[in-house]
């Protein structure tokens, strides 16, 4: 992980984990990476960088969620 934070996609990444939890769900920076970096390259980009809003980064991670093989919305809900 230390990698990950030299990289500037951490503030990314960052923001991700922070739009996560204020939805109630806890997901790790790697995580945040995997599914960005998994989104960007299925949108043919090496890095999409966030611009939308809160709740639009949200339904994009979400979706995103859904459309990679083998990862589930199963991160851990905050009740």
């Amino acid at each position: 992980m230390p990698y990950l934070m030299e990289k500037p996609e951490a503030k990314d990444c960052r923001r991700i984990v922070n739009v996560m939890e204020e939805q109630g769900y806890i997901i790790t920076m790697k995580e945040a990476w995997d599914i960005w970096s998994a989104y960007s390259m299925d949108m043919d980009a090496g890095w999409i960088g966030i611009t939308e809003t809160d709740e639009n980064l949200f339904k994009t991670v979400v979706h995103a969620c859904e459309n990679l093989k083998g990862f589930r919305m199963n991160f851990d809900y905050l009740s």
